[in-house]
């Protein structure tokens, strides 16, 4: 993770943030292809990842999204961003990434409330995620939303869920949308 400081969060401590060099995503896609064999056809979609893989620069991003579109034409790509990162990308760029197949993000809301939010250590704001929802919207990019249910427990119970809902009703999610 790019972050990697969440407190609810620890897949990814020992780990520091990388992203494959479009060389090494075309080995990674061979070595898939040589142990799926032809089965690798029935997957129904890409999944870029691991955490907050859509932060990366686009001079980063768009080489790799456009190996992934010749590899596997017509596969939709999904993957995630934290809020904060994705909602300083333009909507030119979202729709650049649209355009490769980017099918679906996964936003990170976790809370709709900001006090909970500082103290999980969550880069961004609310406000943040509803901007990104928005943009990602106008591209044609359908969203995941994440909330930590439970988050901050008792203390925050009641701001985490008035606040949360608030924020998901601002976000307009539709059909194509995931909570």
């Amino acid at each position: 993770c790019s972050w990697n400081a969440c407190t609810f969060c620890s897949f990814y401590r020992d780990m520091p943030f990388r992203w494959k060099t479009t060389d090494e995503l075309r080995a990674h896609v061979a070595a898939l292809r040589a142990y799926f064999g032809d089965s690798i056809g029935l997957r129904r979609g890409l999944f870029l990842g691991d955490a907050n893989a859509l932060c990366l620069a686009p001079v980063h991003l768009l080489p790799l999204l456009e190996i992934l579109a010749e590899e596997f034409p017509g596969s939709p790509t999904v993957s995630f961003v934290d809020a904060w990162s994705g909602q300083r990308r333009s909507a030119a760029e979202w729709r650049a990434c649209a355009r490769l197949g980017l099918e679906r993000v996964y936003v990170g809301l976790e809370t709709g409330d900001p006090d909970l939010l500082a103290w999980l250590r969550k880069p961004g704001t609310p406000d943040d995620a509803v901007a990104l929802v928005a943009a990602l919207h106008e591209t044609d990019v359908a969203v995941g939303v994440i909330v930590l249910l439970g988050a901050g427990g008792e203390r925050f119970s009641e701001a985490h869920a008035r606040n949360t809902a608030a924020t998901l009703t601002r976000m307009k999610l539709g059909p194509r949308d995931l909570l």
